[in-house]
């Protein structure tokens, strides 16, 4: 089985309709691991250029400016990447998945005039909350701190480091218990 991390990094937040509105995807980063031996075996990489502005509270938050995107593709360019590379995967993780990248990555693939993603999705963000003392859905950082697994603030927000720690603690925390998959995806984990 294989198993999909994945993150991204945007111009601002969803609208309160809970959709990106006119923002963009302007990082994305996504690794497959074989659920087996817990390898990764591939990864795709990619900044795009969002054709508007990136909102000072995002930028502060991920530090990618316009000028780091200057001379990068399109998402038009690349969402037919994107697509297939999440479709190898029997399983997609996210923290923060179904709340923010899911819904950010379908109305992006959605504009590009593809299907959204289908695979079946764990958020270990919203499945989290046994990390935190008082039960709180936790920040990546709480959850890499109760699963100890090293995590560096400095690093983070960048999706690729984001993504390999929270892998880390996805596979640390469905070892000790605390994360269980579905049925079907729980049976073709153990085979």
């Amino acid at each position: 089985m294989l198993i999909a991390g994945s993150d991204t990094e945007t111009t601002g937040l969803l609208g309160p309709d809970g959709t990106p509105g006119d923002h963009r995807i302007i990082e994305f980063y996504a690794s497959l691991w074989d659920s087996a031996t817990r390898t990764k075996v591939d990864s795709l990489f990619l900044r795009m250029d969002p054709q508007r502005s990136i909102q000072p509270g995002a930028q502060a938050v991920h530090h990618i400016s316009l000028a780091d995107l200057a001379g990068k593709p399109l998402w038009k360019a690349v969402a037919g990447d994107i697509h297939t590379f999440l479709g190898r995967a029997d399983l997609v993780v996210g923290h923060n998945w179904d709340g923010f990248d899911k819904p950010f990555i379908d109305g992006e693939l959605v504009r590009a005039g593809l299907a959204k993603t289908t695979k079946p999705t764990f958020d270990t963000m919203t499945e989290g909350r046994w990390a935190t003392p008082t039960g709180l859905i936790p920040n990546l950082g709480a959850l890499c701190w109760a699963c100890d697994v090293p995590y560096d603030a400095s690093k983070a927000h960048a999706a690729e480091y984001d993504v390999e720690v929270m892998m880390q603690s996805f596979f640390r925390a469905l070892d000790w218990g605390f994360f269980q998959l579905p049925q079907p995806l729980a049976r073709a984990l153990a085979a």
